[in-house]
């Protein structure tokens, strides 16, 4: 059936900017007529007379209102979808049992279980599944926060089961010795999911997308997923409040935790941390992301990334990525958590703290500061 004037008026501005987007690659083309009009006639294949006129005429509207504004600018509505891939062969990310795949559009990767913790505790109520983001290396680091947030005596969400705790730890290639060790501590502990996937930078993406794919199908009772770094303090008992008010809606598609800009530029040099080809992704800016060291993510919202993130181009910066790119694609709702610190240097003097990002701290730097927060929040809890 045409399409009618009716049908078109309203939505005739996002149809023209659409077909703009779908001939981005040759926006240098967009002075020559000959373009402008095979343009409009891929436009209004399927539209009546009158609303072939009426898009031609904003087509032109359209093009002379942003005549000084680059085309980037133009096009900012569906910057989102820079990288998406509908033609692509990948079969979707997906659990096989003790085997797994993750992909984006360009690169899938095949990968093993190789340890699977059975949750423990199970209750009614499964708020929070906590996955933290580890290295192969870092057995120290576990052992403060088995001691510290972890530590069922200091979290009274953990203690209860309205949250689980797990480590989610790749391989080192080679180090067979460093990969015994830690079979045997995930045996020993019972909370390490271990994974035969590379642990480096350039995988994070994979290993964040294996962590939301453990927990959408090995662990699907739980309500939200959290992903955090093994270098964050973290006060699980903030959370209850925002649970209990609704301020997180467990049942909606969303992913909460510190947002990042609106204006955020996507670093081109190569030199610099966070380097993005423009072959990866291609607008000048971000959509606004969840920062990597902590956020949650509505059980709901991880499914639709897992079984969407295969028509996504890869990049390596990981939040950007899932949190924000993918994230805008599907119409995921990013929101804003109270109480998250973002930076080392962050003067957290007086405040109440759900979690702030310590990098680069020591064992005995970040055992020390949790130690001093606990007592003043236990103090604060009394009073």
């Amino acid at each position: 059936m045409d399409i009618t004037v009716l049908d078109v008026v309203p939505k005739c501005k996002k149809m023209v900017i659409y077909c703009i987007q779908e001939r981005s690659a040759f926006g240098k083309m967009l002075e020559t007529f000959r373009f402008h009009s095979t343009m409009i006639r891929n436009c209004t294949k399927r539209l009546t007379l009158k609303a072939t006129i009426i898009v031609v005429v904003l087509f032109y509207w359209v093009l002379l209102q942003n005549q000084e504004a680059p085309i980037s600018e133009l096009l900012e509505e569906r910057c989102d979808r820079s990288g998406w891939n509908y033609s692509t062969t990948a079969g979707r990310t997906r659990d096989f049992g003790s085997r797994f795949r993750v992909s984006f559009a360009d690169i899938q990767k095949s990968q093993r279980w190789l340890h699977l913790p059975k949750i423990k505790n199970p209750t009614w109520n499964r708020d929070i599944l906590m996955i933290v983001a580890s290295r192969p290396g870092s057995v120290s680091r576990r052992k403060v926060l088995r001691k510290t947030w972890m530590n069922k005596a200091n979290s009274k969400i953990i203690r209860n089961g309205r949250m689980q705790v797990l480590f989610l730890v790749g391989m080192v290639a080679g180090d067979r010795d460093l990969m015994k060790a830690v079979k045997k501590e995930a045996e020993s502990f019972g909370d390490i999911i271990v994974m035969n996937l590379e642990d480096t930078y350039d995988n994070l993406p994979f290993k964040v997308l294996s962590l939301l794919l453990y927990g959408t199908n090995k662990a699907s009772d739980f309500k939200i997923i959290g992903k955090i770094d093994d270098d964050v303090i973290f006060f699980p008992d903030r959370l209850t409040p925002l649970l209990d008010e609704n301020v997180i809606d467990s049942s909606s598609y969303s992913i909460y935790g510190y947002l990042s800009q609106d204006d955020e530029l996507v670093v081109r040099n190569e030199t610099k941390p966070w380097y993005v080809p423009e072959t990866a992704y291609n607008c000048t800016k971000y959509p606004v992301y969840a920062l990597g060291p902590f956020y949650l993510i509505t059980n709901k919202a991880a499914n639709l990334i897992v079984e969407n993130s295969r028509f996504q181009n890869f990049m390596t910066v990981e939040d950007a990525l899932i949190a924000g790119i993918i994230a805008e694609g599907l119409g995921i709702q990013r929101h804003s958590l109270p109480m998250v610190f973002r930076y080392r240097f962050d003067n957290t003097d007086g405040k109440k703290i759900l979690s702030w990002h310590m990098s680069k701290r020591s064992d005995r730097q970040f055992l020390d500061f949790y130690q001093q927060s606990l007592a003043l929040y236990q103090l604060e809890q009394e009073s």
